[in-house]
């Protein structure tokens, strides 16, 4: 039902007057509604997209036929309508967010298309890299002037592709060192839009984008001694599950805080990997002596996450103590114990399952405690895969295997059976 009829409605019945009906309309003019104003700017953003492949594909008809100047215009020509939408969203739409996106995301994929249409003409030569890493060095400004979240979301897109590219598939050997210079570039960027508008969906699509970048480019600084990657891996989940539990997130729901759900899928994740033989039977081997251990970059990596994470847990553990009762902020020190166990004895392996068995009681716990269903099921998820885990290195039978998983599985049910009795017996 429309809000006129039901304005309507209610006047009919006496309910409201016609000053509060009037009162009630001008309020929803000025206010359209945030849902009504991110279809907006998402239809915005998807029009600046269609239109920049349009612009393409029209310049690829007939491309061979036409001659290097009338190229060469061509793939400028883009660019130059889409800052002139830019600077026009900055004379006359400033503050403006759907003009503000849509200019952005245009100014974004006119430059990337006029970078490759003018590496074809005059055949510049150089890898794809290069050209995206120029890309994202033109283009990260523009966050910055149009104020644009979705040009912010593509470029740290961009040089993720560029970073994961140099150091997964080039031939030649690369580390990212670059990447950290040029995500630098953007959190300033990010910082404010965390604290202006905490709550937008392009926002917490950062939250989600900014550790997921970082994740997938720690890898790419492996070379000889990956081993010690692991630990470099469980502190940074550490470092992000305690970040999430900071003040800034204290109004985000779980979904909306990217960096306390990676950072505790993550751990998990590496717990159960590393649960098995395979990593701990040749590790004494492949950790080389001393002085050529201070030498890898892989362990420097590791301590500078190691202390990082251990500063922030004591800094954000004095002002927040709830974070002193999460287990997944003390999963990379557990894993600590593990690892130089695991340098004179194959055994460390049953350490791990036990740190398993232990943050899995302590979430069930916690989220038994807390009403919190999520975490319980989380909980209970880590126990099933375990399980289903330890089946791959026994000698179990599959009846047994089978009746195992009738318990477990009639372990979910009655744990979230009871929570929901406990819920019910709350509410009354």
């Amino acid at each position: 039902m429309s809000l006129k009829k039901e304005l309507d409605e209610l006047l009919q019945s006496e309910v409201i007057s016609e000053e509060t009906a009037a009162r009630i309309r001008r309020y929803y003019k000025e206010n359209p509604g945030t849902a009504n104003r991110r279809l907006i700017v998402i239809f915005g953003i998807l029009g600046a997209l269609l239109s920049s492949m349009g612009v393409i594909l029209i310049m690829a008809y007939n491309w061979v036929d036409l001659t290097i100047r009338t190229k060469t215009m061509i793939a400028f020509l883009p660019l130059l309508i889409a800052h002139l939408a830019g600077l026009y969203t900055l004379w006359r739409r400033r503050g403006d967010s759907e003009w503000q996106e849509g200019s952005g995301v245009g100014i974004f994929m006119s430059m990337g298309a006029c970078l490759l249409l003018i590496s074809q003409i005059y055949h510049f030569p150089g890898p794809a890299s290069s050209l995206s890493l120029t890309w994202m060095l033109l283009i990260f400004p523009v966050a910055y002037i149009l104020n644009s979240s979705v040009t912010s979301l593509l470029y740290i897109a961009g040089i993720t592709w560029y970073a994961g590219y140099i150091s997964y598939f080039a031939t030649a050997e690369a580390s990212p060192y670059l990447y950290g210079l040029l995500l630098l570039l953007i959190l300033p960027y990010y910082g404010y839009l965390i604290r202006s508008r905490n709550n937008d969906f392009t926002t917490i699509l950062h939250h989600w984008v900014v550790p997921l970048s970082i994740t997938i480019i720690l890898g790419g600084f492996t070379q000889d001694q990956g081993m010690w990657m692991y630990i470099a891996y469980f502190s940074l989940f550490a470092l992000f599950f305690i970040t999430g539990q900071s003040s800034v997130f204290q109004n985000c729901t779980k979904l909306q805080n990217g960096y306390q759900m990676i950072g505790q899928t993550g751990s998990a994740i590496l717990l159960i990997t590393l649960s098995f033989k395979w990593y701990w039977k040749n590790l004494p081997e492949k950790i080389q002596a001393t002085d050529h251990v201070f030498q890898a970059p892989e362990f420097w990596i590791a301590a500078v996450l190691t202390i990082a994470a251990s500063i922030l847990l004591m800094v954000l553990g004095r002002k927040h103590k709830a974070i002193l009762n999460e287990p997944f902020a003390y999963v990379y020190l557990l894993f600590l114990l593990c690892f130089f166990t695991g340098l004179y004895s194959m055994y460390a392996f049953i350490l791990v399952n036990l740190i398993i068995l232990l943050v899995g009681v302590w979430t069930i716990r916690k989220g038994n405690k807390n009403a919190d269903f999520a975490e319980l099921n989380f909980g209970l998820l880590i126990f099933t895969v375990l399980i289903f885990s330890r089946f791959f290195d026994s000698n179990i039978s599959f009846l047994l295997r089978g009746l195992t998983f009738i318990a477990v599985g009639g372990g979910f049910f009655f744990a979230n059976y009871r929570m929901y009795r406990k819920k019910l017996e709350y509410e009354k």
